[in-house]
């Protein structure tokens, strides 16, 4: 993987912000990945990403069948809940014009359980 391919450039988004080293896979989860991810999975047309993105908006894909995910697509995908979140918040200081930004990503680990496994708040 290219610099350009991980943070982007001037023409595009680089994957730095769609990817996680947290999902103890190698594969795609189709339940929580972003369109752009979901279209880097071989015979994911656009249709079927947003058929993807619509049908978990109201329930968990359990299968391939359940939106029509091609079989040359299911070696790279898994269809496993996720339990690691990124929050990403910016607050602004009484009558300031600078926003400070906060980004966290979180393991959730029962019902009132969390673990960092990230955190970057304003130097």
């Amino acid at each position: 993987m290219t610099s350009e391919i991980l943070y982007g450039d001037n023409e595009k988004k680089g994957l730095i912000d769609l990817l996680t080293v947290y999902s103890g896979t190698s594969k795609v989860n189709v339940n929580a990945a972003p369109r752009e991810v979901l279209m880097a999975i071989p015979g994911i047309t656009p249709e079927i990403a947003d058929s993807i993105i619509s049908f978990r908006e109201n329930d968990e894909i359990k299968s391939a069948s359940d939106v029509g995910i091609p079989p040359e697509s299911v070696p790279f995908i898994t269809f496993g809940g996720s339990n690691v979140y990124t929050i990403d918040s910016a607050g602004i200081k009484g009558n300031s014009k600078t926003a400070f930004n906060v980004r966290a990503r979180v393991a959730v680990e029962g019902s009132n359980n969390y673990r960092y496994l990230y955190y970057k708040s304003p130097a």
